[in-house]
């Protein structure tokens, strides 16, 4: 995992800048990030980079040449006088400053690769990588991920693409078609000198952050804290030619072939399935009841997410003593975590210890409503805190031989409000009550420290399970949608959450973990577990039909009892801020709603 960053500036003279003020210049203008001045990007702070790569730092400036020099580009176009009226415009493009940032937090290959990488394709070009991602699959058959760094390896692929491309648009082509082929979490930049021309983009699902502004003569791209700048959108990949008049105008998509496609979901419903009510809706189907296709989806999706977990489980640093662990798992104890940390206990080596993170908030409003009442006094029996010791017990009863460490992480009102700025810039641009109560909760568990100042675990690899909710209905929002519209109104409501998945969650959760030199890992978004879920009919993945902690999310919930995981397979969704009562902490927002826009006053 690394911070990547870039900045690049050419500043323009009296005559560019009058230039600006005619029509063609005013569409311009209207084009750069909003809140972002046309010719002032927004800087790069280094030092949020910084806490995203604790092992190296690095930085590389070139100077990148205008490709028209007045004459010269008058002599190139026949001399016509539109073109010598294009030349004097321009001539006063000046050559513009470019600079790479890169942190590197090393967890693959035997030897770290520093970042920016130089290095060279055809001739004597240059190309220039900074690289925030893990490569799992599409590296060739038989590739260790353990002894080799999936930079180096990309160093080498980019530099053969290089060679075999004439053009700009054949490197564009030839890359494009190399990371859609990757299962792999990335946000990457990516500077060719002979083409002059900045890549960038991140995966097909947003699992790395990419922040951007553009602007006529300015561009600023940042992993994280880039103030008043939206995230790269995830449709493909992004080039820019640095040579050209116009930043803005030379800015190309070069979007994904396949996922689109790949991500459609099934929505075929079978014309008896409204005549079908359950034997029992209190109660899981039994496996001997299910048609040997289904039963059959449920031994397919635990091979899917066992082989995703393993490729996301191996090739980490060994721990410093036996007392800590390579990888955590983000644990509240409910379905999706529990599966993967029961998943996680097949793949890593029996003498590494598993830890478990688990936050609870104090929260003085419902601290106060429960002295009121008959509730108890301690801040930290919490929801999520209760599901977890029971998922750890669950946990020790299917693997016995393996260490579990639930690691209860206590978080005093003070604390978090001291926090809590920090969190809203790592999490902007989103900006909602509830992206703040959801961010809380992520950071605290990946700052792992107790109360008295230890630390509680410096496990540099996460797992999180988000992703399954939005692919097999686990919201209340989806049992509401079939309430209304039926099978057709819950389909459409599951596509529109994978549609919207990598803009809503998945870049402020990589702001946030990566902040503390951590990375995140998602096993249900695997490209393969998402388009094999995709595939499945609705009423395989959701079944409201069944009651709450059952229907919903119930292909998940035979996972976790083929499993051994009885009691988790019925435990009920509980969104993370109600969990760990991160929502709505403070006396007096009893009535605040999670859309309106959170408010920081002055905390450092």
């Amino acid at each position: 995992m690394c911070g990547i960053a870039a900045q690049f500036v050419r500043s323009p003279t009296n005559s560019t800048a009058q230039l600006a003020a005619t029509q063609h210049g005013q569409e311009l203008a209207s084009q750069a990030t909003e809140n972002a001045s046309p010719s002032l990007a927004p800087q790069v702070d280094p030092s949020w980079i910084k806490h995203r790569g604790p092992n190296h730092f690095g930085l590389v400036e070139v100077v990148v040449a205008s490709e028209h020099r007045g004459a010269d580009a008058a002599t190139k176009s026949n001399g016509t006088a539109a073109a010598v009226q294009e030349s004097a415009e321009n001539s006063h493009i000046k050559d513009g400053s470019l600079q790479l940032i890169a942190s590197v937090l090393h967890l693959r290959g035997e030897k770290m690769v520093e970042q920016p990488v130089r290095f060279h394709g055809t001739g004597d070009n240059e190309l220039i990588l900074c690289w925030n991602g893990e490569v799992y699959a599409g590296m060739g058959t038989g590739t260790d991920l353990a002894a080799q760094s999936d930079t180096a390896y990309l160093i080498r692929q980019l530099s053969e693409i290089d060679v075999c491309s004439r053009t700009a648009a054949d490197f564009g082509a030839g890359i494009v078609a190399l990371f859609e082929d990757l299962e792999a979490e990335f946000a990457m930049i990516l500077f060719n000198a002979r083409f002059k021309t900045l890549w960038y983009g991140r995966d097909c699902l947003g699992r790395r952050s990419l922040l951007h502004h553009h602007a006529a003569d300015t561009l600023a791209l940042s992993s994280v804290h880039l103030p008043g700048c939206p995230e790269v959108p995830v449709g493909g990949l992004w080039s820019v030619d640095l040579s050209a008049p116009s930043l803005v105008d030379s800015r190309v998509q070069w979007p994904w072939s396949r996922f689109h496609k790949d991500t459609r979901l099934n929505l075929v419903v079978p014309s008896d399935l409204a005549a079908q009510v359950p034997i029992n809706p209190a109660d899981f189907p039994a496996l001997n009841d299910l048609d040997s296709a289904h039963a059959a989806t449920v031994t397919n999706l635990l091979g899917l997410l066992s082989e995703s977990v393993r490729m996301r489980a191996q090739a980490l640093p060994t721990p410093s003593t036996p007392t800590n662990a390579p990888l955590a798992v983000l644990f509240s104890g409910g379905l999706d975590c529990t599966i993967l940390a029961a998943l996680l206990d097949q793949h890593v080596p029996r003498t590494s210890p598993i830890h478990l993170l688990n936050v609870a908030f104090e929260n003085p409003r419902v601290l106060t409503a429960s002295k009121r009442g008959s509730g108890t006094n301690d801040p930290w029996a919490v929801p999520d805190r209760r599901t977890a010791r029971q998922a750890l017990a669950e946990l020790q009863r299917v693997a016995p031989t393996r260490t579990w460490r639930l690691l209860e992480i206590n978080v005093p009102y003070a604390v978090a409000m001291a926090h809590r700025a920090t969190i809203a810039a790592l999490m902007a641009p989103l900006d909602t009550v509830m992206d703040m109560s959801i961010a809380m909760a992520f950071y605290f568990a990946a700052r792992a420290v107790h109360e008295d100042g230890e630390v509680a675990c410096a496990a540099p690899v996460l797992f999180s399970g988000l992703g399954a909710d939005e692919l097999v209905g686990g919201y209340g929002r989806h049992r509401v949608q079939w309430e209304k519209g039926g099978w057709t109104s819950l389909g459409e409501e599951l596509q529109l959450e994978v549609d919207r998945i990598a803009s809503r969650n998945l870049g402020r959760d990589d702001r946030i973990v990566s902040h503390f030199g951590k990375e995140v890992r998602f096993p249900y978004l695997d490209k393969r577990v998402v388009t094999f879920l995709t595939a499945l009919p609705v009423h395989w993945k959701c079944d409201p039909r069944y009651g709450k902690g059952i229907g919903d999310k119930i292909l998940l919930r035979l996972v976790a009892r083929e499993l051994g995981l009885e009691v988790t397979a019925k435990e009920a969704k509980r969104a993370v801020q109600f969990g760990s009562r991160t929502a709505k902490m403070e006396l007096g927002t009893r009535n605040v709603t999670g859309t309106m826009k959170v408010e920081v006053r002055g905390e450092q």
